[in-house]
């Protein structure tokens, strides 16, 4: 059997004594003046038909800065997902940024 230099051994984390001690800066520690925060609101209903989405309630909101849908978002996954019959929005999980 071959010797191998890492797989099988145990690695040493270079940020464990920064997680261990609290010391460790993660994404939510970050706090930046006039920063703005975002959330997600996914459908309830697993491969549910959307065929529309109102969102002047949300955007009339206080403190709400913008309200976006699948409309407002340029097409990242390729040219024919995301939109099914009719032009209806297919909700179509595609890894943790699915819709």
């Amino acid at each position: 059997m071959a010797e191998y230099r890492y797989i099988g051994k145990a690695m040493p984390r270079r940020d464990a004594a920064e997680i261990v001690t609290g010391s460790a800066r993660f994404l939510n520690d970050i706090k930046m003046v006039d920063m703005l925060h975002g959330k997600v609101l996914r459908s309830p209903h697993p491969h549910a038909l959307i065929k529309s989405i109102d969102k002047s309630k949300a955007a009339s909101l206080k403190g709400v800065k913008g309200v976006l849908t699948w409309e407002d978002v340029p097409d990242w996954r390729g040219p024919y997902q995301g939109v099914g019959s009719k032009g209806a929005l297919r909700g179509r999980c595609s890894g943790a940024g699915g819709g």
